[in-house]
């Protein structure tokens, strides 16, 4: 996953920074620093990404309400968490 997917994937779900951080329990600047290419996100937050990207719900559902939509082998076989 790239610096661009992950803001990519930020600005489609119309949140902020600081809305993705807490979303994924990371700091707002660990989001600007993903975004920046500064750093990767981990595995988990990689999972939590490729939801948002695959789902295209409401920006106000809930994270466990997306993650009880989707099979663990759809995510890990997204393409986005090979990047």
């Amino acid at each position: 996953m790239t610096a661009a997917d992950i803001k990519e994937i930020r600005k489609y779900r119309q949140l902020t920074q600081a809305e993705l951080a807490r979303l994924l329990c990371v700091h707002e600047q660990t989001v600007s620093q993903w975004e920046r290419g500064m750093q990767q996100p981990a595995r988990l937050q990689r999972c939590f990404l490729a939801i948002l990207a695959l789902h295209k719900g409401a920006r106000g559902e809930k994270l466990r309400d997306l993650l009880q939509r989707y099979d663990p082998a759809q995510i890990f076989s997204s393409k986005l968490l090979l990047k």
